[in-house]
């Protein structure tokens, strides 16, 4: 399935990731972001040590414009949204014993 998002342009836009796992005793490692032809992930949360999580957002793709929330559903918050910020995205979640879930969300601009 493919969920939909929308940013309007120069404000902000949240792109949706489900990290819940079947299991409730389960836990998230890691939260990768990629865009549609990339390789390699923009955006990734390590989240093995939750007193202190690192966070990477690729300088080419967000830079500082991007963060993410896990209060709620878990996002990508990207501020000032640009066309090139238009495009298909894959999020994917790495639990401890869990497969690996892929999600992905197509970001429409407005």
């Amino acid at each position: 399935p493919i969920v939909s998002a929308a940013g309007v342009l120069g404000q902000r836009a949240e792109l949706p990731c489900e990290i819940a796992s079947r299991s409730s005793e389960d836990t998230v490692r890691m939260v990768l972001w990629f865009k549609e032809g990339d390789g390699e992930p923009i955006f990734s949360v390590d989240l093995r040590n939750m007193s202190n999580k690192k966070v990477w957002s690729s300088p080419t793709v967000f830079n500082d414009r991007a963060s993410f929330k896990m209060a709620g559903t878990a996002r990508l918050v990207v501020s000032n949204v640009n066309m090139d910020d238009e495009s298909m995205y894959r999020c994917r979640v790495d639990f401890k014993n869990s497969p690996t879930k892929n999600i992905k969300i197509n970001l429409t601009v407005i």
